[in-house]
């Protein structure tokens, strides 16, 4: 694999933005940089789901695509517990719920906080909290994506650290 590919460590910066802001404050520095790192996580997402899909318009219709995915679906169980709420901000009256056993309201729910980071609206407390959890949840459901994605299958277990040099 060449070297380019192998120095790329995109997840870090993300997860170095979850490690330095991890409190609350009222300056909303945190906060601020929670977006970033959540907006970056969904640039790669949808890039990907470009690649893997088709590179058509139509961005949401791709990214719901994952949710037939068995990695996404099996990471999304593995590391979602409860049942969690967001509102639109375009529209309080609708809301998307994160729900483990049905992946395709789970990705509505992450899309949902997406938009809501693009279009603005709710608490600032609440709303970091749920970006701070939701961050942190879809990165490692991503990851796991990626390394069924781009790990070869072989008799030699490799862990995907070595194989791709990306996590």
């Amino acid at each position: 694999m060449p070297d380019c590919y192998r120095s790329a460590r995109w997840p870090w910066v993300i997860e170095k933005a979850i490690a330095e802001n991890d409190r609350f404050a009222w300056d909303l520095e945190p906060f601020f940089r929670l977006q970033m790192a959540y907006m970056l996580l969904w640039c790669s997402i949808e890039r990907f789901v470009s690649f893997k899909y088709h590179l058509g318009d139509r961005v949401a219709e791709k990214v719901f695509k994952l949710a037939d995915d068995p990695a996404f679906i099996d990471a999304l169980r593995s590391r979602v517990s409860g049942r969690r709420e967001v509102y639109r901000s375009d529209d309080p009256g609708k809301k998307e719920v994160l729900d483990r056993d049905r992946p395709k309201k789970a990705l509505g729910y992450y899309y949902q906080i997406r938009s809501n980071i693009t279009h603005r609206g709710k608490t600032a407390v609440r709303d970091y909290e749920m970006l701070l959890g939701s961050l942190t949840e879809l990165l490692d459901i991503f990851k796991a994506v990626l390394r069924s994605e781009f790990t070869p299958e072989t008799e030699t277990v490799v862990p995907p650290d070595e194989q791709l040099g990306l996590f």
